[in-house]
This record gives C-alpha cells, sequence and structure tokens, in this order.
C-alpha cells in the first residue's frame, strides 16, 4: 500500500470512536480493507473517513466487538454489501472478536420493506452466526422476526442477551415450542415509527420458555403480557436473578405469582414514576410467607416499599443490602395533604428498613423532602446515601444554601458509618446557565462550600458527589470529590 494513502487514512485516527460497521458506509471495497488489516501488526491503529460518511476501522480486533448494521439504501444493493461484510468479518483474526450483532431497520417506512431487509440481514447472519464463537448479544430494532431466524439462532449452544425494540413478529412464532438459549432478554417499548413498527400480534411468550433465563427487563407495552405468561408458567424460574419491568406493573394481578416462581431473585426493579398514587394504594396485594429469601437490591414505589416492609413480608432470611425509592410524580409540598403523605410514609418506611441495607436513594424527591429526613435515616450499616441523583427523574431540588442548612441541622444525627454522599442540587441562579451549558466555574464554586460542610458534617465521609440539575430537565453536570488521592471530576450531560 503506498505510503500516502496510509497517511491520509491515519490522520482520522479518533481513538474514542470504536464503531464496529455501519452498512451505510459500506462504500469502499471489502478487498482493500482486508487488505490493509492482515499487513499492520495488531498494535497499529487505522481509521478510514469516507466522503459523506465517517467509517473508523482499527486493526486492533477488540474493536469489532460491536457490528452495528443499519441500512439506508436500496434493497437491491442491501444483500451484496452485506455479504461482503460478513465475508470479512469472518476472517480469523476478527471473528473471535465479535460479541454482540445489532440491527436496527428503523429507516425503512414501509412493513414490507422491513420484511425484505430482515429476511436479509437475519438470514444471512443466521446461516454464520456459528462463525463467531464469542458473540453473546443480539439486538434487533424494527425487525421482522419469524420461524426461520428463531430456528437457526437456536443451534447456538451459548447462552445469550436478546433485546427487541418495536418488532413486528410472525404469526407462527405463537405454535412453536422453540428454546431459544436465551439468558438475558430486554423488550423495550416501541419507536416512534409507529406505522409500521407497532407489533400487531402478542408477544410470543416462546422467549419465556427457556430454562436459561437469568435476566428480564421489560418494557410498558410488552409488561403485562411478561407477567401472565410468567404466571401461568408450571415450572419456576430458578435460575432468574434480574427482574426489570415499568412501575404501573406493581398494580397487576399477577406480579405476586411471578415474584413466587422466582425464589433466586437479587434484584427487583420498577422503573419510572407513580402514574397514579390511589391505584397503588388500592391494589390489594398478599405477599406469600417465604418471600424473594435472596433479594439483595430493590427499586421501586415508596408504596410498594412500605407493603414490603410495614407489614414485614419479605422472608426473614433476605439479605437486602440496597433500596432506591422512587416518590409519586403528582406529590407536591405546596399542598398540605400531600406533604403529610410523604412525611408520613417515608418517616414510616425509614424506621422499618432493614438493619442490612447498606445503600439507600431516593429518586423524585420533592425539595429533598420534609424537614427532618436526613436526622430520619438510621441503620448501623448505611454507607451510600443519593437523594435526587437520577437524571432520568427530575424534581425540583433544594438550592446549595438550603441543603447546606439543612446539613448543618443535621449534623450529629447523621449515620457515622456514610462514606458517600450523592445529591441533587438546583441551579441557584439562571444566569449560570450560557448557551444552554451551566458555567463550570460558579457550579465549582459552590461545590467547594457544599464539600467543607459536608466533610465537616459528616465524620467518614470520602465521597462527596453532586448532581446540578438546570431547568429545563433534564439537562444536569456532575461534580465528585474523594478524599484520599483527591479526585475532583466535572462533566455535564445536555
Amino acid at each position: 500500500m503506498p505510503l500516502l494513502f496510509m497517511n491520509q487514512v491515519t490522520s482520522f485516527f479518533n481513538p474514542k470512536d470504536r464503531i464496529s460497521a455501519e452498512m451505510s458506509s459500506l462504500t469502499l471495497p471489502f478487498d482493500v480493507w482486508r487488505e490493509v488489516i492482515q499487513h499492520l501488526p495488531l498494535h497499529a491503529l487505522l481509521s478510514i473517513c469516507l466522503v459523506n460518511k465517517i467509517f473508523y476501522f482499527y486493526a486492533q480486533p477488540f474493536i469489532f466487538e460491536h457490528f452495528v448494521v443499519r441500512p439506508k439504501g436500496q434493497l437491491k444493493t442491501l444483500a451484496a454489501s452485506f455479504r461482503k461484510s460478513l465475508e470479512f468479518l469472518q476472517s480469523p483474526r476478527i471473528a473471535w472478536a465479535v460479541r454482540h450483532f445489532h440491527v436496527d431497520l428503523s429507516a425503512f417506512p414501509h412493513t414490507k420493506m422491513v420484511q425484505s431487509a430482515s429476511d436479509i440481514v437475519l438470514g444471512e447472519f443466521a446461516d454464520c452466526a456459528s462463525a463467531f464463537p464469542n458473540l453473546r448479544r443480539f439486538t434487533f430494532v424494527s425487525v421482522y422476526i419469524n420461524l426461520p431466524v428463531l430456528s437457526k439462532l437456536q443451534r447456538l449452544l451459548v447462552p445469550f442477551t436478546l433485546a427487541l425494540k418495536s418488532c413486528i413478529f410472525a404469526s407462527e412464532l405463537t405454535k412453536t415450542n422453540l428454546d431459544i438459549p436465551i439468558n438475558d432478554l430486554r423488550f423495550t417499548d416501541s419507536s416512534p415509527f409507529i406505522e409500521y413498527a407497532t407489533p400487531r400480534r402478542r408477544y410470543p411468550e416462546l422467549f419465556l420458555r427457556t430454562e436459561h433465563l437469568k435476566s428480564i427487563v421489560a418494557g410498558k407495552e410488552y409488561a403485562e403480557t411478561a407477567l401472565i405468561e410468567m404466571a401461568d408458567s408450571i415450572r419456576p424460574f430458578t435460575r432468574l436473578t434480574h427482574l426489570e419491568f415499568p412501575t404501573e406493573s406493581c398494580c397487576s394481578s399477577h406480579l405476586i405469582a411471578v415474584l413466587s416462581l422466582c425464589p433466586n431473585l437479587e434484584v427487583l426493579k420498577f422503573n419510572g414514576r407513580v402514574a397514579s398514587h390511589s391505584h397503588l394504594h388500592d391494589s390489594h396485594t398478599r405477599f406469600p410467607t417465604t418471600f424473594l429469601p435472596n433479594l439483595k437490591s430493590f427499586t421501586g414505589p415508596l408504596v410498594f416499599v412500605n407493603q414490603l416492609f410495614l407489614s414485614n413480608q419479605l422472608s426473614p432470611r433476605h439479605d437486602l443490602r440496597s433500596i432506591t425509592i422512587c416518590l409519586s410524580s403528582n406529590f407536591s409540598l405546596h399542598a398540605s395533604d400531600r406533604s403529610d403523605c410523604i412525611e408520613g410514609d417515608l418517616f414510616g418506611t425509614l424506621n422499618l428498613l432493614p438493619d442490612t441495607i447498606t445503600t439507600l436513594n431516593f429518586v423524585a424527591l420533592p425539595l429533598l423532602g420534609p424537614e427532618g429526613l436526613l436526622t430520619q435515616i438510621q441503620g448501623a450499616t448505611l454507607k451510600h446515601l443519593g437523594v435526587n441523583c437520577d437524571p432520568h427523574y427530575y424534581v425540583q431540588c433544594l438550592r446549595p444554601d438550603q441543603f447546606v442548612k439543612r446539613l448543618k441541622e443535621s449534623r450529629d444525627k447523621i449515620p457515622d458509618t456514610l462514606e458517600e454522599l450523592t445529591i441533587g442540587i438546583q441551579i441557584k441562579d439562571p444566569f449560570q446557565c450560557k448557551n444552554g451549558k451551566i458555567k463550570e466555574l460558579m457550579v465549582k464554586q459552590e461545590a467547594e462550600i457544599l464539600s467543607e460542610t459536608s466533610f465537616g458534617t459528616i465524620p467518614n465521609l470520602r465521597t462527596l458527589k453532586v448532581w446540578y440539575w438546570a431547568k429545563p430537565a433534564p439537562r444536569w453536570v456532575a461534580w465528585e470529590k474523594q478524599v484520599n488521592g483527591r479526585i475532583d471530576a466535572f462533566w455535564q450531560r445536555p
């Protein structure tokens, strides 16, 4: 290869980019890439910049870990270009590095085009999937899934992760008895392409029949169907350790039956704010006597936490160490009845938390909750405390001066075992934001004041993390400080 070409190629190198493959960028012959890759040493790095689209290729095989397919061209050229990419990836130096196969067909506007593209991409890849020994994850977005594709995936002997979003399922899938080796199942809500991407049939229960399942993450669209299918199971999910559902699933009449079939469950999460507080209160839930004996981490609404702890429903043998409590989105401290509801429920829960708790997080807690919240937090083993530090749940937080005042009032009452404090703070002055970004210098100055107060008030505190919230949400910045090797970190996210 001419030296001039090599200089032009490597000049576009960016070490932060680890894009493995973009089917929309396949405009150079694969023979050229193959020649370059195979004749360079492993430590060499190669980057290729196309005229209209950026496509980075590195000589180190690990960058092919994620094989992403997002076709945007014509169906006529899709098969040929995709076949060339598979031939390239099956080379001995590259095939072992591929761990994730991601297909996104959301660019196609019609169902028939999605079906044709799915047959090409999934059919071609399923035929050679065995050539990638370390392949462990599949992600399908707006993909048409039929029986031939799943039959080929069934041949994979190693359990894998399957993530589905806005997929269309063939009608014959509901009549099959395939046992697909899935250990991590993720099916999220539909994308904006509702015209063709919204599933027209019930989610096929065959994905829930496998004995390999260790983790299930469900979105709102499929959560209730998944709970129904799991509740009807004739055998328990003994390998399942991670279960993640939307908050609305707390109201499902099938939830407790499903949880009773998961004796080894360690992580239970309910994502999203509480849409209807009264509906959760009206859901009469009865727990079995030995409920979730191996539970270690729980994330969910305050009402569900109360049902677990105020009634002592957890198995006495539980080893619960982490709890994240999400407040209702329709709580408002400007209404006295809502404020009293928060105070009564929250204080009652805090007083009965297990002694094994080491991590306690509060999400969407308006203005850091009642006045005496920090003084009510107990626990001889509590090491990590977080308040309003999840960027997905914006809520009006305390200003820096208000938090300093609360912290000083809580002196000598915060657990001495606390080692890490993560707190959400509201931007005090709107002029701290410039051109849509928060001024770093002003935030750091206020963070230093918070740092001095926190480290001076909590004797064993070793890490302080401050999340600054600015309107409109969800713009936030984070600042972190640690003792013993002091680390100051600042980053911003739109």
